[in-house]
């Protein structure tokens, strides 16, 4: 199911949106062909699917200089982005890394010894067709 068919089914399943959160960052696929790379595709996404002053949260990687990218521009970290949509909507946007450098080691080594079991965390595996439904499914872990 493509995302724009499966939000709105999560919409109505689940109601209002007040926020959304770009996970994915300049590695998004595009939605109409997903054998390219499009990537601003999570943040128009998520300006679709957010009510009205709203919250975008931006975690997804940005990153500058990229030297694989197609273009110069893209190449520099620079990006057509839809700012006016976003203001029209009255969103709040933030961005920002958590401290993967600070942590990485140390939670590999809990992992390795055996103490952090990072299995616990997801519940379960479903496809973004199954998702408005699992929402409701007890004993499913959501984050």
């Amino acid at each position: 199911m493509e995302f724009s068919r499966a939000v709105v089914q999560a919409k109505k399943s689940c109601g209002v949106w007040t926020g959304a959160i770009d996970a994915v960052g300049y590695q998004a696929r595009d939605d109409k062909n997903p054998s390219r790379e499009n990537p601003t595709q999570a943040l128009e996404n998520a300006l679709r699917v957010v009510n009205p002053t709203g919250s975008v949260g931006v975690i997804g990687v940005y990153i500058c200089p990229d030297s694989g990218a197609k273009d110069e521009q893209r190449k520099q970290g620079i990006f057509s982005f839809p700012l006016a949509n976003f203001f029209e909507k009255g969103l709040t946007i933030g961005t920002g890394q958590d401290s993967v450098k600070k942590y990485n080691e140390y939670l590999r080594d809990l992992i390795v010894s055996g103490r952090a079991k990072p299995g616990r965390i997801v519940s379960h595996h479903i496809s973004i067709d199954q998702a408005p439904e699992a929402y409701y499914v007890e004993g499913y872990t959501r984050f």
